[in-house]
């Protein structure tokens, strides 16, 4: 029963979950402008950065969130039980997941007003690249195949079910989970750190063996949801000298310049930049969601609606995208004009949301409400 469960809350999320949304698709309306041949500000250095930087915020606010609420399981029952993790997860990221990618592969590509320069590319290594898809390995397809119009998205999500596919399991072994996260980031980056080295001096062919690996791994990005666990851990631990430190407000101002500037200039640091990006986040995130002096407070029912579709948001974009500038395209909209499409964004934006809305309340919603049976913490 409901009333019998443990509420666990943080404000403020579902707002940054739709900050983060919008910012992929932004970056996204420029890139499909930009295949469809349009001018476009995609290979700027900010819109360059924008959507990945948004999914590494992703990865963190997902690292945080469930780690904390797997903590919060262990304190009420002794225990982190696997199968209702699993069911749970099915439960939230299945539905909306398969729905999309089944679409992609069947259906999508049958509705001639949707076709684009990308179409012929989904019949290229069709079998292997649907085998991934199915297997929860979009990410491998999309490194090693053409991209899938209107379903490339789903590659992030590929990512956090391969990490949370054994992180309860380590979760529920270790006695020491702060030593655990530690050695992970540590080893992913010797990892990846080595790997770069040796491709500089392997023949050809190891080298591009390596360059894929590689790929796969800066696509994985395990260390940025290790790091939102992380700050799940400062929280559940109650460490108060290092809360105090991260919830000053200087702290707080440089988090947030830092990141306008490094998108604003396109700056990077190759082995460092989604660890410094994660930490960012991970600060403004602990910050959003628990200290009462935040900069911003983000709680607010519009924000709060959009966050709890961003999933949808997330997911249906692209779709939402190509078929805007195909109705704009056919009304001979002026795409070269100079200076941003406000009406192709906000069309766009409003054919997303529609969309995701529908989604939440007839196929998201009712697996939602069969999850809570597996969890003894409500979390709205």
């Amino acid at each position: 029963m409901i009333e019998n469960k443990v509420k666990v809350y943080f404000p403020g999320l579902n707002a940054l979950r739709f900050f983060a949304a919008f910012l992929v698709f932004a970056s996204h309306v420029e890139l499909l402008k930009s295949r469809n041949e349009y001018n476009n500000y995609y290979y700027t250095p900010t819109f360059m950065e924008l959507g990945g930087t948004a999914v590494t915020f992703f990865f963190v606010l997902s690292g945080f969130l469930i780690t904390y609420l797997l903590f919060i399981e262990k304190d009420l029952t002794g225990k982190i039980s696997l199968s209702q993790f699993y069911l749970r997860r099915i439960l939230r990221i299945w539905p909306l997941y398969y729905t999309v990618v089944l679409a992609g592969f069947f259906i999508l590509p049958n509705i001639p007003y949707l076709q684009n320069s990308l179409s012929g590319d989904l019949y290229m290594n069709f079998y292997p690249k649907l085998l991934l898809f199915m297997l929860l390995l979009p990410n491998v397809s999309y490194i090693l195949f053409p991209h899938t119009p209107y379903i490339s998205p789903a590659w992030s999500i590929g990512v956090e079910e391969q990490f949370y596919l054994t992180w309860p399991l380590l979760l529920s072994r270790t006695k020491k989970p702060l030593r655990l996260f530690i050695i992970l980031i540590s080893g992913i980056f010797i990892l990846k750190t080595s790997l770069t080295l040796f491709q500089k001096i392997s023949d050809n062919k190891s080298h591009e063996v390596i360059k894929k690996i590689l790929d796969i791994l800066y696509f994985s990005r395990f260390e940025c949801m290790i790091i939102g666990s992380i700050c799940a851990y400062i929280l559940h631990q109650k460490k108060e000298q290092i809360l105090k430190i991260l919830f000053n407000k200087y702290l707080q101002i440089f988090c947030y310049v830092t990141i306008v500037i490094f998108l604003a200039t396109g700056f990077k640091i190759p082995a460092f930049n989604h660890i410094i990006y994660s930490s960012l986040f991970g600060i403004i995130i602990l910050n959003v969601a628990v200290n009462p002096h935040s900069l911003f407070k983000m709680e607010n029912p519009v924000l709060n609606y959009l966050g709890q579709i961003s999933f949808g948001l997330y997911m249906y974009h692209e779709l939402a995208i190509g078929i805007t500038i195909r109705f704009l395209k056919d009304l001979s909209f002026n795409f070269n004009n100079n200076g941003p499409n406000i009406f192709l964004y906000v069309l766009a934006l409003l054919l997303t949301i529609a969309v995701a809305s529908l989604s939440y309340y007839f196929l998201e919603k009712p697996f939602l409400k069969l999850k809570t049976r597996f969890s003894k913490i409500s979390t709205t």
